[in-house]
């Protein structure tokens, strides 16, 4: 792992589209940036249940960086 690589954790709702559609998701990544991390958790989401990519996945909660 790069040492610039920071651990980010989210724990919230989960909305598509503007509707919500889980009430708490949780999910954690490895990223450079806050935004990256964000990138990432939305992509692990869309994995995770079996949603199509252009879900226009938000998590609207907050990002938490852990060090």
């Amino acid at each position: 792992m790069d040492a610039s690589m920071h651990k980010y954790r989210y724990k919230g709702p989960v909305t598509a589209f503007g509707k919500l559609i889980s009430e708490c998701w949780e999910g954690e990544t490895f990223a450079v940036s806050k935004k990256k991390a964000v990138s990432n958790l939305r992509y692990q989401y869309t994995k995770q249940c079996g949603r199509i990519p252009a879900s226009n996945i938000q998590l609207p909660g907050p990002v938490i960086e852990i060090y």
